[in-house]
């Protein structure tokens, strides 16, 4: 069982692995509603500080016991000390709370990507669309099954034929999409606002909410605290620099965060009159099928990001999405 575990070989797949298990709904989803919400400028610098002396440190002992037990969440704890195996039940049952919320916004994603690799595109600016897609029951549940078959057939593969193949192909291919689509979002009209908007510290909103909004940004961007790191740490080989590996995928996911604010708030600001923060959880699903409709192979583009998405969200702001759109697509 050992040497099936000592699968990652180098630093590269390890990392790009381990970021990918956070990059969709921590980077992509999250992090771009959270900041407008909590300070702009002042909820990113809270979340750096806290990424550096919490988050990377927490990391680096997740993946060091799994490495050191070789084994998953439940047997690691026993293996350190059996005073200490009720901590890896706890891991598990937080794991089994979070996993359908993943896979059910993971369907959310492979819904969008089906409608734009279908053509029906048109349909995801309509007003009131995502809502009413949210409140069906059967169709969330097809996409829900959709996303668990596919994953679950990735994984039979296994780590170096399956997760860490997929990984090091796709992660490439996300970083280069998002640094492009936020080249051309910064092009659009009032961008620079929407750029200061994200990245300039409010002070006067400073409080226990933003720290504790960014410490919990922290742990979502990273995935630590359930085991999923305990375990992709049970896969590293002996030689591995553990420490070098787990600052790089932290930084390698702040980086990401950071495109994807910088790509979907100031596009957001434009057309919600300079307040991204009313489109709420749903700023992803709201926000960018208005970039991509009025964006050169905007079809194209929307199929591939909410392809290369493992994430969603479950709930916005109810707004004007129609009233928006035609506006937004006025100005451009």
């Amino acid at each position: 069982m050992a040497e099936e575990r000592a699968a990652f070989t180098g630093k590269l797949g390890f990392v790009l692995t381990a970021a990918g298990a956070a990059v969709g709904l921590g980077c992509l989803w999250r992090f771009p509603y959270m900041a407008p919400q909590n300070g702009g400028g002042l909820f990113l610098l809270c979340y750096i500080v806290l990424l550096v002396a919490l988050g990377i440190p927490l990391l680096i002992t997740e993946m060091a016991i799994g490495r050191k037990t070789q084994s998953g969440v439940l047997g690691a704890f026993t293996k350190l000390h059996p005073k200490f195996a009720f901590v890896g039940g706890l891991c598990l049952l937080t794991f089994g709370l979070v996993q359908p919320y993943y896979s059910l916004l993971g369907g959310e994603f492979a819904k969008y990507s089906f409608m734009y690799i279908t053509g029906q595109e048109a349909s995801l600016v309509q007003e009131g669309f995502y809502q009413s897609y949210i409140a069906q029951v059967g169709e969330p549940l097809l996409w829900l099954a959709v996303f668990i078959i596919v994953t679950g057939a990735l994984s039979l593969f296994g780590i170096t034929r399956g997760i860490k193949r997929v990984c090091k192909i796709l992660m490439p291919m996300v970083a280069i999409m998002l640094v492009g689509l936020m080249i051309y979002c910064l092009t659009l009209p009032h961008a620079i606002d929407g750029l200061a908007y994200f990245l300039m510290p409010d002070f006067e909103t400073f409080g226990m909410n933003t720290i504790l909004a960014a410490m919990g940004q922290v742990f979502y961007s990273l995935s630590i605290g359930f085991g999923v790191m305990l375990t992709c740490g049970s896969f590293a080989g002996k030689k591995m620099n553990l420490m070098s590996s787990a600052w790089t995928t932290g930084f390698f996911t702040l980086f990401l965060a950071i495109i994807a604010g910088c790509m979907i708030i100031p596009a957001s600001f434009l057309f919600v009159g300079g307040n991204p923060s009313v489109l709420g959880s749903g700023t992803v699903f709201s926000g960018l099928p208005m970039i991509f409709s009025v964006m050169p192979f905007g079809g194209m583009a929307g199929a591939v990001f909410f392809y290369h998405s493992d994430a969603g969200s479950t709930d916005f702001k109810s707004h004007n999405t129609g009233n928006y759109r035609n506006r937004f697509a006025g100005q451009i």
